[in-house]
């Protein structure tokens, strides 16, 4: 007897560094970074460089403006202390987020990664993850093996990684996730993502661990968004086959 496969389930996955809601015209609109992620109906983002209270964005909560934005669940995770608030990482997600866990990595400026574990509604459990490199070549490196030493002190479910390397595709340290067993996301990996609205490079990155044979993340596109921030959004899908 023969399995009936049935399709398969997609699920849109995102990294954006929004540059604390600033855009190419000097204007703060967060509605305008939830619009972008809104369009291109994303199940689950990675953000980096976002503010929460600070004095630069006149002490708005970017995180629970792009929640209400997009009606995705969010988290945040403080890289630095900054102008009365808190500058650093988040993750907006469609589905419930069971568990949470974040850790400092080293730089000039202290950087971060934050992880969250979720149920998919077809798939099962799965680690989404966010990081923002430093942009020192030197704390990239040290920062890399604290990232996955960090990761690999968690339970152990199939991961996706996304975020601003500040690194390109033939760098040290994304040499250094390969080697580690990291993928990343099939189709375009070479297109730039910076600067918008021409970008010239690579910097800004989803990859994949552990991901059982039924998964793969795949389509991996370059997001034409001109305005809204100094980088391109990054997307890809993530495919889950099921059998009867």
């Amino acid at each position: 007897m023969t399995c009936r496969k049935l399709p398969m389930v997609r699920y849109r996955i995102m990294t954006y560094n929004i540059r604390h809601g600033e855009g190419l015209d000097g204007r703060l609109d967060p509605a305008r970074i939830a619009a972008v992620i809104r369009r291109e109906q994303a199940d689950l983002v990675a953000l980096q460089e976002v503010d929460c209270h600070t004095d630069r964005v006149g002490g708005r909560d970017e995180l629970a403006e792009l929640a209400a934005g997009t009606g995705l669940d969010g988290i945040f995770c403080q890289s630095i202390a900054y102008r009365n608030g808190s500058y650093g990482n988040a993750i907006l997600s469609r589905f419930p987020i069971r568990a949470q866990a974040h850790y400092a990595l080293p730089g000039r400026e202290r950087r971060s990664v934050l992880a969250a574990d979720l149920e998919l509604p077809v798939g099962g459990s799965l680690r989404f993850v966010t990081t923002h490199f430093d942009l020192d070549a030197e704390s990239r490196l040290e920062s890399t093996p604290v990232l996955q030493a960090f990761l690999d002190g968690l339970p152990p479910l199939p991961t996706i990684l996304g975020g601003d390397f500040n690194d390109p595709p033939g760098s040290a340290v994304v040499h250094a996730f390969a080697r580690a067993g990291w993928q990343l996301a099939s189709g375009d990996r070479s297109s730039p993502t910076y600067p918008a609205p021409a970008p010239e490079i690579r910097i800004d990155y989803l990859l994949s661990r552990d991901l059982p044979a039924n998964m793969s993340l795949a389509q991996a596109r370059v997001v034409a968004e001109p305005l809204a921030s100094d980088h391109c959004p990054l997307l890809a899908i993530l495919t889950v086959e099921t059998e009867v």
